[in-house]
């Protein structure tokens, strides 16, 4: 119960009209810069899935410094399930780093499973196109409406 005072407190304590995901492009950065250290740690075969997950980080990131919209459905998203995903990374390249041949099995289990995180940055990235599609949509649509009520 305190901890739902403590944030409604900062809520409060924020300055009016302040953008509380404004710094999420920069947490994005931040993700997509520990993923390029992670793959260049990891080494083959796993490095290339971190360098693909820095670079999807960074599509979601230009995505978002783009569109307000964006910027609020992926606040959530990368401060806590993004982080996530990139300490279990970090974890998971430490590990490999000092796992022997009889972890072989345990170790691809595991990178089976980054796998699937790194579609879930897929489906964040493709969640940010839709927004602008549906954005594209809904502005042709309301100058459809504009041009009907012509008098030519």
């Amino acid at each position: 119960m305190s901890s739902l005072f403590v944030r409604l407190a900062r809520i409060w304590a924020r300055p009016a009209g302040s953008d509380p995901g404004a710094d999420t492009p920069r947490v994005l950065t931040e993700h997509a810069e520990r993923l390029r250290a992670a793959a260049e740690e990891a080494g083959p075969p796993h490095a290339d899935l971190f360098w693909d997950m820095a670079g999807c980080i960074e599509r979601i990131r230009n995505e978002v410094q783009a569109d307000e919209r964006d910027r609020a459905m992926v606040r959530g998203f990368a401060r806590h399930h993004a982080r996530l995903i990139v300490e279990l990374s970090e974890r998971f390249v430490e590990l490999k780093a000092k796992s022997r041949v009889e972890h072989a099995d345990r170790l691809e289990k595991l990178a089976g499973q980054l796998h699937e995180y790194y579609a879930v940055f897929g489906r964040v990235e493709k969640a940010c196109i839709d927004n602008d599609f549906d954005d594209l949509d809904a502005t042709m649509e309301a100058l459809d409406i504009q041009l009907k009520r012509l008098a030519f």
